[in-house]
């Protein structure tokens, strides 16, 4: 599936020998997805979203609750408080499609908890 939104640059300016006018940046637009929202009616990839976005929001309040919390600490949680199917899940998702399936769906601050939490539930 391929990304249609306009990313469209459109610069204004002249080169002339070795000096370069590099003018005006006009009209950039950039739109981001919505990562957590699967646009696909695949059933197996919005139980992946809804499974990671689960994580996200537990390892979210944790880190709101207790800023300090470190990612050992965050991974415990997680093996703590996650289903044996979710881990199932989750396990099958990282290995056919390697942690770029898993980073998907999630923000930054999360992926290397989540991530690592799910390798060590591939044991």
């Amino acid at each position: 599936m391929g990304d249609t939104s306009n990313r469209s640059v459109q610069i204004d300016g002249s080169a002339i020998g070795s000096a370069i006018n590099t003018g005006t940046v006009r009209d950039i637009r950039l739109t981001s997805r919505n990562t957590m929202t699967p646009t696909s009616a695949d059933p197996a990839k919005q139980q992946l979203a809804a499974d990671l976005q689960a994580l996200q929001a537990k390892l979210a309040e944790v880190k709101q609750d207790n800023p300090d919390v470190t990612e050992a600490e965050a991974q415990t949680l997680l093996n703590i408080t996650t289903s044996q199917p979710v881990k199932k899940r989750l396990v099958k998702a990282l290995i056919a499609g390697g942690r770029t399936a898993i980073e998907e769906f999630l923000d930054n601050p999360y992926v290397n908890v989540v991530v690592a939490a799910i390798e060590g539930w591939k044991s």
